[in-house]
């Protein structure tokens, strides 16, 4: 994969935490040399990192990731990245909701259908992934 450095997030830089779920999704599927530059770049306590690196390798395993209030307060979100012809990570399909709406079994059929779209999405681009 071309080593270009990539903005994960467009959210505000200044955050607590600049990766969210969907940015992970990306990042997930970056080299690993990629993926530490970022994380050094972005100066996470070396406790924060290893939790990053932990959730980077269930992305990669489920290829879809939820969390909770991460990016805004009192909001659910379920992400699943999107690849290339090339398999690389181009985007990342996201669904948020309000919290309180969002069921443990809304999370699971979700991020099944998130999953598959993206999926779908990806094989329209030419992945075989």
């Amino acid at each position: 994969m071309a080593r270009n450095r990539c903005n994960i997030s467009s959210y505000r830089r200044n955050a607590a935490n600049p990766l969210w779920g969907s940015g992970k999704t990306i990042l997930a599927f970056l080299e690993n040399d990629l993926i530490e530059e970022i994380l050094n770049d972005e100066k996470f306590a070396s406790t924060e990192k290893e939790s990053i690196l932990t959730q980077l390798q269930h992305i990669r395993n489920e290829k879809v990731t939820s969390t909770v209030s991460e990016r805004l307060e009192g909001s659910t979100g379920i992400a699943s990245p999107i690849f290339n012809h090339e398999n690389h990570p181009v985007g990342s399909l996201l669904l948020t909701a309000p919290t309180p709406r969002v069921t443990p079994d809304v999370v699971k059929n979700a991020s099944v259908d998130i999953r598959d779209a993206a999926k779908e999405i990806s094989s329209i681009l030419g992945s075989s992934l």
